[in-house]
């Protein structure tokens, strides 16, 4: 579609207001996210408070006002985890009511459930479902006036949001027309980030930016708070997918149309925003909710406590062991890179002769003595790591960490390389369960690292936990799978290049896999390196 056949729409909010001076460097649509929140919470008080008082002057068997505001919190919190009480571009309260409603249900049960662990008295089930159903009815009611008033205040011009656009493609531009021109949406479009050869400009008469510029320096200029992400590339998908990582990073709101959206994908019926029809996918980031963060810290204190206190006396016989069979010290220790780009200092039983070169140079497995091997295969030689685990300079699960010279050298190599230092640095990760470790490429390792991170769980560890312990224990099993993959991506490599990237395995440096030339190298590696 060219200029010429295109109704040109004059954007009339080029610019983004300044912030509110109550919540300097908040954008509208957060701004106005915590006030719906706060009055869902006092709705649900108002609602549980009214309802046991006129339980008491009924009279029967009713509840306490403590079990009734807490029951308030139970229930706001659960609606909050399903997407209640926060600013969306278009909602229907009727397309909330089922979600309410098993939100409500779920917080009933679980009180019920903690009442009966407890020396409290217990209310009957009649009392407790009255005291649920003014809950949902207040909280419906919460939605739905929430709802109106924010609208209500869109139409003057306060609590808007400010969007960028990426995308220059045909839906791009009528996202920016529908954005502009809805007031009900609350959006103002103060820009489009595009390539410089798209005529984006030519047909939308709106601020363009240049996809290559530093996107964080775009939302400076701009002033924006919220990124929408069209289907239709901009760029490369890879150009995309850093940006919108970039973003993540800010805790910006994204939306992405996806891509096959006409056959019904990215659909939310808990949730639901649209535009145009269009479904608009909000990544929940912050991607890694502090409260899993902090879970996951817990979990890695814990198993490393429990790890360290029933394994002293076989951690005792490998270091009488490497002492007995080999000169040097018993931990190898070195300088690693962690999280953010922090030097750590990680310490592994010595599994090979010393090397004054371990540091800079690729090694093959020549060195590793007979203990070593043996503590290889049962990953004995990574017990010292959990000494760094509980002190947090490393993760049960991550990226697993490499030394400075080559973070440096494939920083400089691989585009995507530094985004894996986002998460603490670990023991074990979904890289090394899928099989990518030993004589494998780096850059498959870091796309797997990066997909971790991206769509982190504190289930997700718990998940690679249980794996990395199954794989321990089939040590034959693993090793072939890395000797297939191995020569699966060798295989894949277009001629005259090498699939393991000229060498960008793992080093050999007391327990880290081998990237030998030869492909049965791989059996020797660690599972958890």
């Amino acid at each position: 579609m060219g200029a010429a056949d295109v109704t040109v729409h004059l954007l009339q909010r080029a610019e983004a207001k300044p912030r509110s001076r109550w919540f300097p460097g908040v954008g509208g649509h957060r701004r106005a996210s915590w006030l719906l929140g706060v009055f869902g919470l006092v709705v649900l008080f108002d609602a549980s408070v009214i309802w046991t008082w006129l339980a008491h002057r009924v009279g029967g068997d009713v509840v306490t006002y403590q079990f009734s505001m807490a029951a308030s919190i139970v229930v706001f919190a659960l609606l909050l985890g399903r997407g209640h009480f926060r600013v969306q571009m278009m909602s229907e309260s009727k397309s909330q009511i089922s979600s309410m409603m098993t939100s409500v249900a779920t917080g009933g049960c679980a009180v019920m459930v903690v009442v009966s662990l407890l020396p409290v008295h217990r209310p009957t089930i009649e009392a407790v479902t009255g005291l649920f159903g003014s809950l949902l009815v207040g909280g419906l009611m919460a939605q739905l006036i929430g709802n109106r008033l924010l609208r209500s205040q869109w139409a003057v011009g306060n609590a808007r949001a400010s969007a960028l656009i990426y995308g220059a493609d045909e839906l791009a531009r009528e996202l920016a027309v529908e954005t502009d021109l809805r007031k009900d949406l609350g959006i103002d479009v103060v820009g489009v980030i595009a390539a410089g050869s798209d005529s984006v400009g030519e047909v939308l008469p709106t601020r363009v930016y240049d996809v290559h510029t530093d996107v964080l320096e775009i939302i400076e200029r701009s002033n924006a708070d919220v990124l929408i992400v069209g289907p239709g590339p901009t760029a490369s998908d890879g150009d995309a997918i850093r940006l919108v990582r970039r973003v993540a990073t800010t805790g910006m709101p994204i939306f992405i149309v996806p891509r096959f959206f006409e056959m019904g994908l990215g659909a939310d019926i808990f949730a639901p925003d649209q535009a145009r029809g269009y479904p608009l996918v909000r990544l929940q980031r912050s991607a890694h909710p502090q409260v899993s963060v902090r879970l996951k810290r817990l979990l890695d204190i814990a198993v490393s406590v429990l790890v360290l206190s029933f394994a002293w006396p076989l951690m005792a016989l490998a270091a009488m062991a490497i002492k007995a069979t080999s000169r040097g010290p018993v931990l190898f220790s070195q300088k690693r890179i962690g999280q953010h780009g922090k030097p750590i200092l990680i310490r592994k039983f010595r599994s090979m002769t010393t090397s004054v070169t371990s540091d800079t140079e690729w090694t093959a497995d020549q060195r590793v003595t007979r203990v070593g091997r043996l503590l290889r295969r049962t990953n004995i030689d990574e017990l010292p790591q959990l000494y760094s685990v509980f002190k947090g300079d490393m993760s049960l699960v991550g990226p697993r960490p490499e030394r400075p010279a080559f973070v440096d050298r494939f920083r400089r190599e691989i585009p995507d390389y530094d985004y894996r230092h986002r998460m603490p640095v670990g023991i074990t990760g979904l890289a090394q369960i899928t099989g990518l470790r030993g004589d494998t490429p780096i850059t498959e390792r870091v796309k797997y690292d990066n997909l971790y991170i991206d769509q982190w769980s504190f289930r997700s560890d718990i998940h690679i936990i249980l794996q990395t312990a199954v794989a321990v224990l089939r040590q034959s099993t693993s090793a072939e799978q890395v000797i297939e993959l191995a020569e699966a991506f060798e295989a894949a490599a277009p001629a005259g290049e090498s699939a393991r990237s000229n060498g960008h395995g793992d080093a050999t440096v007391e327990g880290d896999a081998q990237p030998s030339p030869a492909v049965s190298a791989a059996a020797a590696a660690s599972v958890a390196s």
